[in-house]
Order: structure tokens, then sequence, then C-alpha cells
């Protein structure tokens, strides 16, 4: 079984990977977000568990309990937890490469 590698945002957890993909339980808590990034070699699928947390850029939308939505590779994304429980989601990374170091963060100005 994978460790729990605890963030600022929350954390996550390895469920299953191989050569171009990865799963993920990522729980994002009240009040926090995630970077605002991009990935170069992969894309993403989310599958909200629990709870509920909005995505953002280029405009906000509330993603709910039992909600999918799919970033491709290239995209820019953030998802913020802006509520009063944590928001559970399991993440399906696929690409050439999914690894942790395909992250590019954004600041914004």
């Amino acid at each position: 079984m994978s460790k729990r590698i605890e963030r600022v945002w929350g954390w996550y957890t390895v469920l299953r990977s191989g050569p171009r993909y990865k799963v993920k339980e990522l729980q994002i808590l009240p009040g926090k977000r995630i970077s605002l990034q991009r990935h170069f070699h992969r894309g993403e699928h989310w599958f909200i568990a629990s709870g509920q947390c909005d995505l953002e850029y280029p405009a906000v939308d509330t993603l709910k309990e039992h909600d999918t939505f799919h970033v491709k590779k290239g995209e820019v994304h953030q998802l913020v937890n802006r509520y009063d429980k944590p928001c559970l989601i399991i993440e399906i990374q696929y690409g050439d490469k999914v690894v942790e170091e395909d992250i590019d963060r954004i600041l914004k100005n």
C-alpha cells in the first residue's frame, strides 16, 4: 500500500500506477487550494468522491460529489476548496510521463 503524502492543501495517496498511468486519492482541506498549474506530459481525469471544490481558470466552475472533470495536457487549472468539508477526489493521470515533476506552477499577478 502506498503511503500518504502530506501537502499544505491536504494529502494524496497513490493507489495504483503503471508506465503511462497513475491513480491517486486526493483530499483538499477546507480553505485550501492546489497551485495554479499545468502539465506538459499528462492529462488528468477527476471524480469527486465526496465534498465539493471550485475549479478555477479561466472561469470558476463548482465540482460537486459524483461530478467528473477532464483536464487536457497543457491546460492551466487550479482546485480551491471554499467549503466547510474536505473534498475527496479520485484522480487518474495518463500520458507519456506520470511523475510529480511534471508540474509547471504558475504565479498569478
